[in-house]
């Protein structure tokens, strides 16, 4: 007979159905342990301005103690280029910066109906808007549903969200399971987990985002081209946008206040002929939609800028945010607004 050694061996009986509940009960809670860990991380280190923004407007409104005069609406133009501040001390008012994004247009009647919910409507809405409107998705969803609402919430939100069936699908997965959804994000806080301060955007208590930096890779990226080279299509205000004008304005008809269309900010490199052709298209479509809307008036004076006094070719710098928020109060003021 050989000596040799032979390995030991293991031998495995049968797994039984309670051992496999086990096993897939601690991967579970495994899971959500995870899932709660890297919550946790989106929502207090996230890199991701969007969402930072979208929250921090929100906890503004939900913070607020006394009704304003004015509040500001919009998207990112708004949100670093009106400052309450100023319109306060020209006009002798209050007001509220609680613009947030572009691609988000049903939260900003989200916003107001919270507020109107809970003091009451302002005597005026200032709604803020880059000029290429007609460009841009009217909703951008992977966005939108980072908003900070519970399911309930979301459920009894009004108008209600213009989302489809899947769109709700990925809302719930959204809620359930947040790192699926902001999987770049996530991305960027592992691999730059240092950064996290250096990105948070910068807010007063009244809303407005404090911007001095300059983004030059956007100036250097900039091909003036490739907006002039496009036709200008006959009709240039899209339905989504004309849906959220008609609900402001019944509002403005029911509590008796005033809504004006800001869009008025542009790099005076990108302001030629073929803008000021776009914008003529663009703001006849507004006068013209809203001809029987009395209380709803777009600002249409372009203001330039000179690439100093720009964050990047779409939006302003602090100092010039404060020379724009002048004009618009000038604008208010001789409209006998407040």
């Amino acid at each position: 007979m050989s000596n040799t050694p032979t390995s030991p061996t293991e031998n495995l009986g049968p797994a039984s159905w309670s051992e496999l509940g086990r096993l897939v009960s601690l991967l579970f809670f495994v899971y959500l342990g995870v899932n709660a860990a890297l919550g946790r991380v989106l929502k207090y280190h996230s890199h991701n301005i969007g969402y930072q923004t979208e929250k921090t407007k929100w906890r503004i409104l939900r913070e607020l103690k006394s009704p304003v005069d004015i509040v500001i609406l919009g998207d990112s133009t708004g949100n670093q280029g009106i400052v309450p501040a100023v319109l306060n001390a020209r006009l002798h008012c209050t007001s509220l910066n609680l613009c947030t994004n572009a691609g988000g247009a049903p939260n900003d009647l989200w916003i107001l109906d919270a507020y109107i919910k809970k003091f009451g409507a302002p005597r005026c809405i200032l709604l803020a808007r880059l000029f290429d409107i007609g460009e841009r998705p009217p909703i951008a969803k992977k966005l939108v549903i980072q908003l900070p609402f519970n399911l309930w919430e979301w459920s009894h939100l009004k108008p209600k969200p213009p989302f489809t069936m899947a769109d709700w699908i990925d809302l719930v997965v959204a809620k359930t399971f947040p790192a699926i959804p902001q999987d770049s994000t996530l991305s960027d806080v592992c691999r730059f987990p240092f950064e996290f301060d250096e990105k948070q955007p910068t807010f007063t208590s009244d809303g407005f985002r404090i911007v001095f930096h300059q983004d030059e890779l956007s100036f250097q990226n900039l091909d003036p081209s490739g907006f002039s080279s496009k036709k200008i299509p006959a009709h240039l205000l899209p339905e989504g946008e004309k849906a959220i004008l008609a609900h402001l304005s019944q509002l403005a008809d029911q509590y008796g206040f005033r809504v004006y269309v800001v869009n008025q900010q542009f790099y005076e490199k990108l302001y030629d002929q073929h803008l000021a052709d776009y914008l003529t298209v663009l703001y006849n479509d507004y006068r013209e939609y809203l001809a029987d809307k009395k209380r709803v008036r777009v600002l249409t004076k372009p203001i330039l800028w000179k690439k100093y006094q720009m964050a990047d070719p779409h939006h302003v710098r602090y100092p010039a945010a404060f020379q724009f928020t002048q004009f618009l109060a000038d604008e208010l003021q001789e409209d006998q607004t407040l």
